[in-house]
């Protein structure tokens, strides 16, 4: 009886110990699961930005390209005949060049950006500082190619909005929102800057033009690398839409949002949210 009672207890700490291991076993095949679907992720992930790299760089090599090649074909032929031209002629041939320089300027400057962002190295300053201000800031720098197209750009920000943010990134994005609406509206459009006060912690801050607007396939796609794609402006001006993407990194770094409404042959408002500056007077 005693070696029954025993044996029945050494079947009872055998079966313990299997049930531990088929346990341990299913934690195991759960896990190894879990590995095997995040590496599947990973790897669909990886493939994505894989894509959306290559997209990238081929966007940014033809639009350096283009500039290059109108630099170089201009410089050439100042080089060859400068003495069939008259001043006159030599003197658009500059504009031209300048004209060229000053887009590689900008791309090379929204590369620099967007690497920057891409390797976490903003680092932001928050301070307080009036919206109107950085906006005229922003209208300055601006204001001579608005000019070119008899454009009309007007900041109605009340002076007493303050925001908290970093101005370095603010100023960037609306030289940058500014600046796409000059370049897709007409000759003596105009192009006005308006700010609300949302609720006790962000402003809304709006870009309005009464320009070419937005397709809407183009629209749903406008903040995404995987679809940059070149757009001519209304006096054929390029742009990657990089500047846009630029954009919404540094407004979500802010800790605000970005966003657009369109209508096609109408005009474009783009919006951004800011976090407002506390006890405002």
């Amino acid at each position: 009886m005693t070696t029954d009672v025993h044996q029945i207890e050494e079947l009872y700490q055998e079966l313990e110990r299997l049930k531990r291991e088929v346990n341990y076993l299913k934690k195991e095949r759960d896990s190894r699961k879990k590995i095997e679907e995040s590496l599947r992720l990973s790897e669909i992930r990886f493939k994505e930005l894989n894509s959306q790299k290559d997209k990238f760089f081929s966007v940014i090599a033809h639009e350096i390209r283009s500039p290059f090649m109108g630099f170089i074909g201009l410089t050439k032929m100042l080089a060859l005949k400068i003495d069939d031209f008259t001043k006159d002629e030599i003197k658009e041939i500059a504009i031209a060049l300048n004209d060229s320089a000053k887009r590689i300027f900008k791309l090379l400057e929204n590369i620099i950006d967007w690497s920057r962002i891409q390797r976490g190295l903003v680092q932001l300053k928050r301070i307080c500082f009036c919206l109107k201000d950085a906006i005229d800031e922003s209208i300055d720098m601006l204001n001579i190619i608005a000019n070119q197209k008899h454009i009309t750009l007007t900041n109605l920000v009340d002076k007493n909005i303050k925001i908290f943010a970093d101005k370095e990134t603010i100023v960037t994005v609306i030289t940058n929102l500014i600046s796409n609406a000059i370049k897709f509206t007409n000759e003596y459009g105009y192009v006005k800057v308006t700010a609300v006060d949302l609720n006790d912690d962000f402003i809304k801050m709006s870009v309005i033009d009464n320009g070419i607007g937005i397709e809407n396939e183009v629209l749903n796609n406008l903040f995404k690398l995987e679809n940059m794609q070149s757009r001519f402006g209304t006096n054929y001006e390029r742009g990657t839409g990089l500047g846009l993407i630029i954009s919404k990194e540094f407004i979500e770094l802010n800790g605000g949002n970005i966003s657009v409404q369109s209508k096609f042959g109408e005009g474009s408002t783009f919006s951004i949210t800011i976090p407002k500056a506390k006890n405002q007077t």
